[in-house]
């Protein structure tokens, strides 16, 4: 099942720079539910409206469905940087690969 929609880190403006980041240790294609990404949502007003809808499961999910995404699909070795204040999720592996995680 997919994860619901949230941030590694709450917003705050006096964060030190950090960064996540995921290695793929396999070949990661769609139906394998990659991380998605919501671009540019490490804001206060992004992380606001996240915690506005934090207990309609509905409504969360409609910010998933209506705000710009991008599908972390990535290559074995690739890897994907983040700000961990960005909202993301991870889908679900519909495949019948199991992920590998280190």
């Amino acid at each position: 099942e997919r994860q619901v929609l949230h941030p590694d880190f709450p917003f705050q403006d006096t964060l030190p720079p950090a960064l996540t980041t995921f290695v793929a240790l396999q070949d990661i294609h769609p139906n394998m539910g990659p991380t998605t990404f919501l671009p540019k949502s490490s804001t206060a007003e992004h992380h606001q409206e996240l915690k506005d809808r934090l207990w309609d499961s509905h409504s969360r999910q409609g910010l998933f469905a209506t705000a710009p995404n991008k599908l972390s699909t990535l290559n074995i070795t690739d890897c994907s940087l983040y700000n961990p204040m960005t909202l993301h999720c991870g889908g679900t592996n519909r495949s019948k690969n199991k992920r590998r995680v280190l």
